[in-house]
């Protein structure tokens, strides 16, 4: 259940996952404590189990700060529900620990959602490390030849297809305030009462790693929410935070099952079946290469593993470790 914002009138409540991210946790915490919103907000800091002192130095270089210490990872989607069911304010921003919040781009955020009440939720320009526009973040709702066409476009540049162009919004300038479909979940700011029409904030059952973002906008959308884009506000997005030091096949098998609930939650039947056919016809022919690889001692039995257990994955829509 989704708490109601408290008497005392907490405008915004800013939540950050960290896992094992020190450094970066603590430029994004400063960031935020920077930019100097003048609504009034609240920082809430989940340490998903850390290992490198994280949570403890947290705790001593910013006090003022809301500090939930899991015994483990419970991935990014449970630890932003968790920070949600803490959170008091009227707003709720998700912003990954790998960002640094510029300028005043959070009050341009919660002024936008201010002064737009059909709007469901907000983001904003991301950056990459060297200040160019980082592509590729805010897209359309997958289908089987998107996602594909997507996949191959990121590993393939010169494979790029129309089909990748769209799901990417490759073509858009993000110039100028926009509807998106989907925003990415580096950093998005919704209403908290939205958030009560339309389920909670993530489903971190079906997708805790991938697709929570994606389907989160999806229910927004369904219910009649838009989600915009200001280009006005910007955050540098360094990437990869969330789920670094994950291995290589489990975010393959992750991306790959979590796509699948996505068409299969939402009634996308074609997308599903196309997908799914199409992951098991990839892993079938990774599968008898990695034994042939293992027979030579190029990978270790728990790679060989990882990689038979992709197929079954798949056939079960369930993340499994052989």
């Amino acid at each position: 259940m989704v708490r109601g914002p408290s008497a005392d009138e907490v405008i915004l409540s800013v939540a950050v996952v960290n896992w094992n991210s020190k450094e970066l946790t603590r430029n994004c915490i400063q960031s935020v404590i920077d930019a100097g919103c003048s609504a009034r907000h609240e920082i809430i800091v989940v340490d998903n189990g850390s290992t490198d002192g994280s949570a403890e130095e947290i705790a001593q270089a910013f006090p003022q700060v809301l500090l939930i210490r899991n015994a483990a990872n419970l991935s990014p989607a449970w630890a932003n529900n968790q920070a949600l069911e803490l959170s008091r304010g009227r707003y709720f921003l998700v912003l990954q620990s790998d960002t640094v919040v510029h300028g005043d781009a959070l009050e341009r955020m919660v002024r936008f959602l201010g002064s737009h009440p059909h709007a469901g939720a907000v983001t904003c320009k991301l950056l990459n490390g060297d200040g160019t526009v980082q592509y590729n973040m805010h897209r359309r709702f997958p289908t089987f030849l998107r996602l594909a066409s997507g996949l191959i476009s990121r590993r393939y540049p010169r494979l790029t297809t129309r089909w990748a162009r769209e799901y990417l919004m490759l073509d858009n300038a993000f110039d100028e305030i926009q509807r998106v479909e989907q925003a990415a979940g580096v950093c998005v700011m919704v209403r908290r009462r939205v958030l009560e029409e339309v389920g909670g904030l993530f489903d971190a059952r079906r997708f805790p790693v991938y697709f929570h973002d994606v389907d989160l906008c999806y229910r927004l959308h369904s219910r009649g929410y838009e989600i915009y884009f200001m280009p006005t506000a910007t955050v540098t997005h360094l990437g990869g935070a969330e789920i670094a030091g994950t291995d290589f096949y489990q975010g393959i098998r992750d991306l790959a099952v979590s796509s699948l609930l996505f068409f299969k939650k939402h009634r996308k039947y074609a997308d599903y079946a196309l997908s799914k056919l199409a992951y098991l016809f990839l892993f079938s022919i990774m599968a008898p290469w990695a034994f042939l690889v293992y027979m030579r001692g190029s990978i270790t039995e728990s790679v060989l593993k990882q990689r038979l257990s992709l197929p079954l994955a798949v056939l079960t829509d369930q993340r499994i470790d052989l």
